[in-house]
């Protein structure tokens, strides 16, 4: 092969793998997916153990949501001046002790400020990582490298959801979230180790800024059809 060839064939190798840190993002997406939708599938033996109503166990599928929708815009915005590993890594044992927190409740009030908290994690997480997922690509691969990303949040709806839902149901609720816990210290090393030392602090945010976009009509099109 022509050496001009060889060089090419290299270069385009490179443009097509995938940075390790941005599969570290991958598997630390997989344990948010995990716990996010994990709960649907446990809720009655969570009413049943913790002596509440179906309907009261429910909120910790709602309040869940409503914490994700309000808080992640206020704390994208405070964290995203702040160096951007620190604050994934911060984000993911802030994550990790809410779903410790969940699987050693002793009561739902215990729980539900334990869902809150991965919540608030979960949305300034995603939110945070695809800018350094995409800041890791290659040029012009930037889109490829959030989509890897957020493969780990498809697979954990696919695999992940339906196995701890049956593994709660079967062994108890409280061991799926030792175990999204344990998924979440994996993304945490994975991070820790190949995230590159010094990402880029973003350029910050306003609050202001980002609720003009809800006057946006395609943005409130789109989130109508969402919750209908």
């Amino acid at each position: 092969m022509p050496q001009s060839l060889a060089q090419e064939k290299r270069g385009a190798d490179v443009k097509t793998r995938t940075h390790p840190g941005v599969l570290s993002l991958a598997v630390s997406a997989f344990a948010i997916g995990v716990a996010e939708f994990l709960v649907v599938g446990v809720l009655p033996a969570i009413a049943r153990d913790l002596a509440v109503s179906l309907e009261t166990a429910g909120a910790l599928v709602s309040l869940y949501a409503l914490a994700l929708a309000l808080g992640t815009p206020f704390l994208v915005a405070g964290l995203s001046r702040l160096p951007h590993k620190a604050v994934l890594l911060g984000l993911m044992i802030v994550f990790l002790a809410g779903n410790l927190l969940a699987a050693f409740s002793s009561n739902y009030a215990m729980l539900l400020f334990g869902r809150i908290v991965t919540a608030v994690a979960h949305g300034a997480f995603f939110a945070i990582g695809a800018t350094v997922a995409s800041s890791l690509a290659p040029k012009g691969q930037a889109g490829r490298a959030i989509a890897v990303m957020l493969a780990g949040l498809t697979l954990a709806m696919v695999i992940g959801v339906p196995l701890g839902s049956l593994l709660g149901n079967q062994q108890g609720w409280r061991l799926p979230f030792f175990a999204v816990a344990g998924l979440a210290l994996c993304g945490l090393v994975a991070m820790l180790r190949w995230l590159p030392a010094k990402l880029p602090a973003g350029a910050g945010g306003k609050i202001g800024t980002q609720l003009v976009a809800l006057a946006n009509p395609a943005i409130l099109t789109m989130m109508a059809l969402t919750t209908l």
